[in-house]
């Protein structure tokens, strides 16, 4: 069954997508209400402005509704919002995160009734221990995005929901009375990562803003293209370019300019995400997994086209192994071969300021060469590799 996800962000709503997918539901869509309302009575609305950025992570279409948040008003948005996945992505049914609340569950089921299809709410009278067991169990990376209940603080806002605070959250809820799981609106959550991401949203929190016990995190996200560029420098750090005194980091960051000028593309973050990240596999303690959870599968992939294997290179030579790889379509990617010829460029650009002398210098020019002339022989090139081939052989001095 096609369901659509009543999705805010937080840990109870997505808990229960990933339930229904283990239950055998295709997820078609998340449906996320923006209230306008703080004190909406139906919508969780800390951060939930990044549910967008979420469903990019899980690559799952998100429809994305505003409401003023009036009460029982509010009511008709979500209603407009499931019409519109009903139709768009042919949902036959609604799952929600609702655990105790009749009031929110019972006014969905009402609107699903009306329209006809099924209503799923796999998280219905859970203990609320065991649900944040169950997070930690299954790995989820869950903050806390606000608190609204004594005695919680300012202090709470973007800590991690872990054995810690399960502890912690029940001995305050033996005392005061407070809802474990937050179900009486005492904290709300946001996910970072868990088994339906494809890889994490990173977050930094900006600024905390509220009093007494009623405090609210600003939480803001990296670009994609600023994520991967900032990994690269943790992962280059301390490392140096063959005149052994310029940080290494500086290579991929020019790899990227060179990429950004050359190439035209709707989907430029991505290429430039790996260019900055290139040499990561290869040259630095990076796993594939680190990549692909950071990253993405499109990104940790292009990666793996971009990394040499050592042992090929010690059988047949590098520049036949090179121009093999980069030579054919089946071993190397479009785009993968742009971002390695901008590599090229870069390093052969950077030559003369290399501590290995002239004779090295010289061989790896005439490396570049037989790569480039097996290239232009043995493969269809785009017009972004044939400029970036001419640039790279212009610097060299060998321009055809």
């Amino acid at each position: 069954m096609r369901v659509g996800v009543l999705f805010s962000g937080g840990k109870d709503s997505t808990y229960a997508a990933l339930l229904a997918k283990r239950e055998g539901y295709g997820i078609s869509c998340l449906i996320s209400l923006w209230s306008k309302n703080k004190d909406s009575f139906m919508f969780h609305t800390p951060a939930i402005d990044l549910t967008k950025e979420q469903a990019e992570c899980m690559e799952i279409p998100v429809i994305i509704q505003e409401t003023k948040g009036e009460k029982e008003k509010e009511l008709k948005d979500l209603e407009k919002a499931i019409k519109l996945a009903v139709k768009k992505y042919k949902i036959e049914g609604v799952v929600t995160g609702a655990v105790e609340s009749v009031y929110q569950a019972s006014r969905v089921q009402k609107i699903c009734n009306k329209l006809g299809i099924e209503c799923f709410n796999p998280l219905w009278q859970k203990n609320q221990i065991e649900i944040l067991e169950d997070l930690v169990k299954l790995n989820f990376e869950v903050i806390v995005s606000s608190v609204a209940a004594y005695p919680l603080d300012k202090e709470w806002i973007g800590r991690k929901i872990d054995g810690k605070f399960i502890q912690e959250i029940k001995i305050l809820s033996e005392k005061y009375k407070i809802n474990p799981a937050g179900e009486g609106g005492e904290f709300e959550s946001l996910v970072l990562n868990c088994n339906l991401f494809k890889r994490r949203l990173d977050v930094k929190l900006k600024n905390i803003f509220g009093e007494g016990n009623s405090w609210r995190g600003d939480f803001i996200v990296d670009s994609l293209i600023e994520r991967a560029r900032k990994f690269a420098e943790r992962k280059h750090f301390g490392q140096w370019r063959a005149d052994n005194k310029t940080p290494y980091i500086t290579h991929p960051i020019r790899v990227a300019e060179i990429v950004k000028k050359f190439k035209k593309s709707h989907r430029i973050e991505e290429l430039l995400a790996a260019a900055y990240l290139h040499d990561t596999l290869e040259d630095t303690k990076t796993g594939i997994n680190e990549l692909r959870n950071n990253f993405g599968e499109t990104i940790a992939l292009l990666v793996v086209e971009l990394t040499s294997n050592p042992l090929e290179i010690q059988n047949i030579g590098k520049a036949k192994y090179l121009s093999e790889k980069l030579g054919s379509e089946d071993n190397m990617s479009n785009w993968a071969l742009t971002i390695k010829l901008a590599d090229r460029l870069d390093n052969v650009s950077d030559l003369e300021n290399s501590v290995k002398g002239d004779g090295w210098a010289q061989k790896y020019k005439k490396e570049t060469i037989k790569i480039l002339d097996f290239l232009e022989k043995h493969r269809y090139l785009s017009n972004t590799h044939k400029s970036l081939i001419k640039e790279v052989r212009k610097s060299i001095g060998g321009i055809k």
